[in-house]
C-alpha cells in the first residue's frame, strides 16, 4: 500500500513539473497557433493581428513575446484543448 502511494505521488510530481515546464508551455502555444487562424487567435486572445501573424510566420519568436501575451495564448490554448477533449 505504501509503495503504491509513493509511486502515485512520484507520478503526480513528474506530471506537475511537466505541466509547469516552460518548454511544454511553448509547445502548447505553438500547437495552438498552428491549428488556428490568425484572426481567430487575435480575437480569442485579445492580441494584435500583426503579433499573431508574425508568430505564425516565424518572423517573431515566442521567446520575445511579452509575458502577458504569452499567458493569454497559453490560457486560450489550454482552454481550447480542454473543450476539444470534452466535446467528443
Amino acid at each position: 500500500m505504501f509503495e503504491d502511494s509513493a509511486a502515485l505521488s512520484r507520478d503526480f510530481y513528474v506530471l506537475e513539473n511537466k505541466l509547469n515546464s516552460l518548454n511544454y508551455q511553448k509547445v502548447v502555444v505553438n500547437t495552438y497557433l498552428e491549428e488556428n487562424s490568425v484572426s481567430e487567435v487575435a480575437k480569442n486572445c485579445n492580441i494584435s493581428y500583426t503579433t499573431v501573424s508574425e508568430l505564425k510566420r516565424g518572423v517573431r519568436s515566442i521567446d520575445k513575446l511579452s509575458l502577458g501575451n504569452f499567458e493569454k495564448l497559453f490560457t486560450e490554448a489550454i482552454k481550447e484543448n480542454y473543450l476539444k477533449k470534452n466535446s467528443k
